[in-house]
């Protein structure tokens, strides 16, 4: 997840988030950088099913507080 955030961070800074969700560049460019960077094996799909999962459990806990 810490990769995953970090690279969603980057593609933020760099312009390739608009409107509150990422451009198909930003998830080519993050799906290269893990496949390379961290040696892992993963698709726009598995991107964006984990980015739904962070969101709910980010909101979840913030709720509780």
């Amino acid at each position: 997840d810490y990769a995953y955030i970090q690279a969603m961070i980057k593609q933020q800074e760099i312009g390739n988030r608009v409107n509150g969700s990422f451009t198909p560049t930003a998830y080519a460019q993050m799906v290269e950088e893990l496949n390379t960077k961290h040696q892992m094996d993963i698709t726009k799909s598995h991107l964006k099913n984990r980015y739904k999962t962070l969101k709910k459990t980010f909101f979840a806990m913030v709720r509780s507080v």
